[in-house]
């Protein structure tokens, strides 16, 4: 499969998953989630990435790097948690949960991101 064909395999999927497209060039692809958006939208979804095509003894190789960017949890779980100490057991309860679906999150992202590899390099689009 041509590098070409690989880019617009890419540049479909992403703009498919409404991801912004950062940079663009023969062999490499960046792109992010923009906006905050609503939390259910972004369920499934990494912060952003890229796909580097290499040439490697006749064949191509697609490396897809990705990350998470857990800003909204990092502030609010220590909210959480220090609101506990006065307001009581909910706050602590809710900061868990907010742990968890974070966790639950990046697993789904995870497990998508391989989905998208795999609908990327195969030879039917």
């Amino acid at each position: 499969m041509s590098t070409s064909i690989l880019n617009e395999k890419i540049i479909l999927v992403l703009k498919e998953l409404d991801y912004a497209l950062i940079k663009i060039d023969s062999n490499f692809i960046s792109f992010n989630l923009e906006g905050w958006g609503s939390t259910a939208k972004q369920v499934g979804k990494v912060n952003g990435g890229t796909f580097e095509i290499t040439l490697s003894d006749n064949e191509r190789i697609v490396k897809f790097d990705y990350y998470f960017s857990f800003t909204l949890q990092l502030f609010l779980i220590p909210v959480f948690i220090a609101l506990s100490f006065w307001e009581g057991i909910p706050f602590l309860i809710l900061s868990i949960f907010a742990v968890i679906v974070s966790i639950i999150g990046v697993f789904i992202a995870k497990a998508k991101c391989q989905e998208i590899l795999i609908q990327i390099t195969e030879t039917n689009l």
